[in-house]
């Protein structure tokens, strides 16, 4: 089941998903405390960035700002005498939901896209699928949600998304990898927490490719030249 909103990109989601990702290694800690503060149920929260060194705490702001621009804050204003940032949440579930951890899948679909277009060239033949947020429903009632799955030629493959802790959950991912006959390679953990050696350990004991943001998009084009 398919829901084609999932895939419009004609709004700022995509965009907003390439910045936060892009200065994922700054914007963890921001990140983290984003989706804890929404999770219990948060309007809004305070950035001290007396902490950070002076460029670092005016990239935050930066990229802060031009969250609220694309409307993810309601509000995002900055105290200079004690140097914190006060953001304020969007009531909107979409906003919500993205700034809580949904914004690792529009960052997965924006790599995936971009390769599959450079390995599409100057053709105008559409020569590829893709979907976010695709559910699966079997004989049986059973149902399993893809974050992201795209189809290119006869090969399938998958992304995880994963933002916090997600160790509970690789024993269901193994089970959907089975279920869907994808061998390790095609079954992607995009794990936004992890570093490099964590991805490598995770990898060596299941049978799942785990991988960090900014090896995502290396993982997308050594598949697609398979």
């Amino acid at each position: 089941m398919f829901n084609a909103t999932n895939v419009d990109m004609s709004g700022y989601f995509d965009e907003a998903a390439e910045v936060i990702g892009s200065n994922f290694q700054l914007m963890a800690p921001v990140m983290a405390h984003i989706r804890r503060t929404i999770q219990r149920g948060g309007s809004g929260m305070q950035i001290r960035l007396q902490t950070y060194e002076q460029k670092d705490a005016q990239r935050i702001q930066n990229i802060c700002r031009q969250l609220k621009e694309w409307t993810f804050f309601s509000n995002c204003s900055y105290k200079k005498q004690d140097k914190t940032l006060h953001l304020g949440f969007q009531v909107a579930t979409a906003a919500r939901q993205f700034m809580s951890g949904g914004w690792l899948e529009w960052f997965a679909l924006g790599i995936v896209l971009s390769e599959l277009r450079k390995k599409q060239g100057s053709s105008n033949r559409c020569s590829f699928s893709i979907a976010r947020g695709l559910t699966l429903q079997y004989d049986s009632g059973h149902k399993n949600e893809l974050d992201v799955a795209a189809l290119y030629g006869e090969k399938l493959f998958t992304i995880e998304c994963k933002s916090g802790e997600f160790r509970g959950d690789i024993e269901k991912m193994q089970s959907l990898a089975r279920r869907l006959s994808l061998p390790k390679e095609r079954f992607i953990v995009l794990a936004a927490d992890l570093d490099e050696e964590q991805t490598k350990a995770l990898g060596a004991m299941y049978p799942l490719h785990f991988t960090t943001l900014p090896q995502l998009r290396e993982r997308i084009a050594a598949l697609l030249s398979m």
